[in-house]
């Protein structure tokens, strides 16, 4: 209970300090639909199903409030089980000693605090995967449960309705599930409720794969390839970098490396595989557990990584569900470590390091400041302001903020030309004396250029990745 409290602790300090980003607001808006917008069917065929369970939970849960600390929650409780699920896993796995070390691992981690203070769906993608994985070794483990081989199932096709990538973790379960059927034929006699979950879960899952076909082809994925491309080999030597001491890191490559280090230390001991006792085989001398481990960590990655080249996907965020299994491998390394001082030593180092961290994430601010630009043009926009937006899905996040009566003119950042923006443009300004723009998620600045022909800049400000500008028109001459 005390690290359940400890990552309780660590992830609601300062939780709505800040205001919501981007997509913090799309999920907001998403679940304040009609929820049966949000099932998986539709009039005409079915609909893209990746992410519904978390806005279809979000909805019900907004009943609750809609502030910042309310809405994210929800994460926080979906961070703090995924520490419960990696506990009771890593204590099947390698006793209650490496099962308290992984725990804490996973609490403190700042990447899997960041994310599990996000109104987003990546860390309940996480629990859901880890709480089949679980469920899965538990039925293989345990001669009286059978009631695991249901929750297996269910739990891995919530992941995949909550997101694609917890798939991949599912995929890794079942590869050590493979290798414990080869290499003891004990375990051959459950191959066949194994066999059914599987089938069950494909089943469920018959929506969510229209759903993703569908997204390819409608090429969601550009984006992706814009903005990160075909990942190097440096992008996956970082991931673990990330999950010990998370993105925003300290500028003294000492105050990184130096923590970093304790903690590849004890993940390259919990690597190290055990060795063989007595009469009994490696496999049942611990060789199986250790092999869930280490595929638990190399298959998804490796999967993501390789298939990446062909088609970008590997994106940081997305990797959420997977780096529980860092703290798994780094927990049964710390306690395999016998003698005290070393095993305290190391993680005192990595703790001093997280600390670092941890510091930068509740200090300093970080996110899209909406709420602060929304308070500016409450402040200095007439009620039936005129207000350009560029890129026009940024129309979601300014919505939830600023609630005056005003005229939103979304111009997506693609219209760069004359012959796009006149139509957009003209009509507008040729009307209105003042009108403003709002610029965020975009690199163009074609529309401020193009709204110079018509007035000047009387007034600007920024806002953390969000630019306000407010114009006054010159008579309408070009």
């Amino acid at each position: 209970m005390g690290l359940l409290a400890l990552a309780f602790l660590l992830r609601v300090v300062m939780l709505g300090a800040e205001s919501l980003w981007f997509d913090e607001a799309y999920s907001v808006a998403f679940s304040s639909a009609d929820l049966s917008l949000l099932n998986f069917l539709r009039p005409g065929g079915f609909a893209f199903t990746d992410k519904n369970v978390y806005h279809v939970i979000l909805h019900f849960w907004l009943a609750l409030g809609r502030t910042e600390f309310v809405i994210r929650l929800l994460s926080v409780l979906f961070g703090v089980a995924t520490v419960a699920a990696i506990i009771a896993l890593a204590r099947r796995l390698f006793g209650w000693r490496a099962a308290t070390w992984a725990g804490a691992l996973i609490a403190v981690s700042p990447f899997h605090i960041w994310y599990s203070r996000e109104a987003r769906m990546y860390v309940l993608a996480g629990l859901f995967a880890w709480l089949a994985v679980w469920a899965l070794v538990e039925a293989l483990s345990a001669n009286r449960a059978r009631w695991a081989w249901a929750v297996y199932a269910i739990c891995a096709a919530l992941g995949l309705y909550t997101h694609s990538f917890a798939a991949f973790v599912v995929v890794a379960v079942n590869v050590w599930a493979v290798l414990a059927f080869i290499a003891d034929s004990q375990k051959r006699r459950l191959l066949i409720p194994w066999a059914v979950a599987n089938a069950a879960i494909v089943a469920l899952a018959i929506p969510w794969i229209i759903g993703i076909t569908q997204q390819q082809g409608q090429g969601w994925w550009v984006w992706i390839e814009q903005k990160y491309g075909a990942p190097g080999l440096s992008q996956l030597l970082h991931l673990p970098v990330d999950f010990a001491l998370g993105t925003i890191r300290p500028g003294s490559d000492w105050l990184v490396w130096i923590p970093f280090a304790a903690f590849a230390a004890a993940f390259a001991w919990g690597l190290v595989p055990p060795r063989r006792e007595g009469e009994r085989g490696w496999w049942q001398s611990g060789g199986s557990e250790w092999a869930c481990s280490v595929i638990l960590v190399a298959v998804p990655l490796l999967t993501v990584f390789v298939l990446a080249q062909f088609r970008p996907m590997f994106v940081p965020r997305y990797m959420v569900p997977f780096v529980p299994a860092f703290a798994l491998v780094a927990g049964r390394g710390l306690g395999r470590i016998r003698r005290s001082a070393p095993r305290w030593g190391l993680a005192a180092i990595y703790l001093a390091g997280v600390a670092i961290a941890l510091a930068l994430v509740y200090l300093f601010p970080h996110k899209e400041d909406w709420r602060g630009a929304a308070a500016f043009l409450t402040r200095q926009a007439q009620p039936g302001a005129v207000i350009f937006l560029v890129d026009e899905d940024i129309r979601v996040p300014l919505e939830f903020y600023y609630h005056q009566p005003a005229e939103l003119h979304p111009v997506w950042r693609g219209h760069t030309s004359d012959q796009d923006l006149l139509p957009k443009v003209e009509p507008v300004v040729e009307r209105a004396e003042d009108f403003w723009l709002v610029s965020s998620h975009t690199s163009s600045d074609a529309l401020e250029q193009f709204l110079l022909r018509y007035a000047d800049v009387v007034e600007s400000a920024e806002f953390r990745d969000i630019e306000v500008l407010r114009f006054h028109t010159r008579g309408g001459s070009k």
